[in-house]
């Protein structure tokens, strides 16, 4: 008796919050990675010239919880710069790019009994400076609308509970902004070093980022009834970096993430072990190379989450599923959600070539 009570009282503190204040939390995926403008606007196009990224979460099903979809694209403005190489007369060497890059993004989150639906447009853009040939630093603004909406015939209200019980006919008399739309603003910072020394054997990869950003710069207003319910502003300071074991065809890639928005905070670490299956020519690009990755991910109190990973030339696919270890596993039995990304970019181009 008393589990079962447990469990109905979780359920209906679930309820609430999905239906009330499903805004606590922010639209973010397991696969931070994968999705670098909701991160970080300064991570927009830093690594690849053209990027498109597709997400999908489902979190907390057993309790109707979270559905969580996403749609991101990325372009660099700049060319590439063409470096003549020490005591070679006629071969030159992509430098790593500098200039502007442009993005776009589009997520939409979906929870709870009342339908409870957020959907979030952003466009980003972001300066990459390159310092030498391993140091930049970038900086990036993200600015765009939430969009909110709630299904108000599905909720229930205290007026509508007599001595009888629940009686949906009682009219709530309660005044519910149903759809409401909210400019929505942020900005970031990164600091990016990378080097690369490549073999015929191995590819030798150094490579590290550090950046911090603030989401909801204007505190969005995000109340359904009555209003005056900003949106607290999100702080984020993440890190990752790709260290190639040497003479090897395995990297580690590290990563943390730490978030606070007003009381709540949120740290997740992961390690993946990434393989490469086949190398790309160093020469050419014509031969386009093969990764496979494994690994997982622990967000703190919350979830633990095995990943896998695919790469071959311009095509990226990452499967999570998030094991849940925090005080909702009464109520969830530890499933917490799968996650998948789907990631199009332009081909690792040539390194090299002859003038």
């Amino acid at each position: 008796m008393i589990h079962n009570m447990k469990r109905l009282l979780t359920g209906l503190l679930i309820s609430c919050v999905t239906a009330t204040a499903c805004f606590a939390q922010d639209i973010h995926f397991t696969q931070y990675t994968s999705g670098p403008m909701l991160l970080n606007p300064a991570l927009t196009a830093s690594w690849k010239d053209l990027q498109l990224t597709i997400q999908q979460k489902q979190q907390w099903q057993t309790v109707k919880g979270y559905s969580t979809s996403g749609l991101s694209f990325e372009i660099k403005a700049s060319r590439f710069n063409w470096k003549k190489i020490e005591h070679m007369t006629a071969n030159y060497k992509k430098k790593l790019m500098q200039g502007l890059a442009f993005g776009v993004n589009v997520y939409s989150d979906k929870a709870g009994d009342a339908s409870m639906r957020t959907t979030n447009f952003n466009l980003g853009i972001a300066y990459h400076l390159r310092i030498d040939d391993f140091n930049a630093i970038s900086a990036g603004l993200l600015g765009g609308a939430i969009q909110s909406s709630v299904s108000p015939d599905k909720l229930r209200w205290n007026n509508q509970y007599t001595p009888s019980g629940y009686d949906p006919t009682i009219y709530p008399n309660e005044n519910i902004d149903a759809s409401r739309v909210t400019p929505d603003f942020g900005a970031g910072l990164l600091y990016t070093f990378g080097k690369v020394q490549k073999t015929i054997t191995s590819s030798n990869e150094t490579t590290f980022h550090v950046g911090l950003s603030v989401m909801h710069l204007n505190k969005p207003d995000q109340a359904f009834l009555y209003g005056g319910d900003p949106l607290t502003r999100r702080f984020i300071i993440h890190s990752g970096a790709t260290l190639g074991i040497t003479n090897t065809n395995i990297s580690l890639c590290p990563s943390l993430v730490f978030m606070a928005q007003g009381k709540q905070h949120e740290t997740t670490a992961g390690m993946l072990f990434r393989f490469e299956m086949k190398e790309s020519s160093k020469i050419t690009g014509f031969i386009k190379g093969s990764y496979f990755t494994a690994g997982a991910y622990y967000r703190y109190k919350d979830a633990f989450s095995p990943y896998v990973g695919f790469q071959f030339s311009a095509y990226s696919i990452g499967l999570s599923y998030d094991v849940n270890t925090s005080g909702l596993t009464t109520m969830t039995k530890g499933k917490g959600g799968i996650e998948i990304s789907l990631r199009i970019y332009n081909p690792n181009a040539y390194t090299y070539q002859n003038k």
